[in-house]
């Protein structure tokens, strides 16, 4: 019976440290500066009709504040037209090392068709960061690969 649920636990342990594993792999550093590192989660990639939703992970190297609660790491959701390099922000969670959000905003789906797209800054880090994810979403969906 103790052989039994000792296999078991480690079952249960492989299986939660693979899980670690396939979340990290998920997440793809494409932005590193002294100030903050930026992730694509690329598992999460999605068409939506001629564009695509992407996950964003930026970790400040500093804390930063919201309303006076820190936070260190932000979660961005957004729409993203890699024709024009423009966006739109779905849902925005702010955390202290990916913990309690201290901060979570959505876009209602009413307000989304309403919200006007943004450019991409050129020359940015935000460029570079919503290149990646084009790179990586045209991979995905390889039929969308000439818009």
């Amino acid at each position: 019976m103790l052989g039994a649920a000792t296999a078991a636990l480690v079952l249960l342990a492989g299986r939660a440290r693979a899980r670690a594993i396939d979340a990290a792999r998920r997440w793809v550093l494409v932005v590193r500066d002294a100030n903050y590192n930026v992730f694509i989660d690329t598992a999460s990639l999605k068409a939506h009709y001629s564009d695509f939703m992407v996950w964003y992970r930026t970790d400040h190297a500093q804390p930063r504040s919201h309303k006076d609660r820190p936070f260190n790491r932000e979660l961005v959701h957004s729409l993203l037209d890699c024709r024009d390099l423009e966006f739109k922000v779905l849902a925005v969670d702010l955390s202290m090392n990916g913990g309690r959000p201290v901060s979570r905003q959505r876009t209602p789906e009413n307000e989304l068709q309403r919200q006007a797209w943004r450019t991409v800054v050129r020359g940015t880090s935000e460029e570079i960061a919503a290149a990646a994810a084009c790179t990586y979403a045209r991979r995905r969906y390889p039929s969308r690969a000439a818009r």
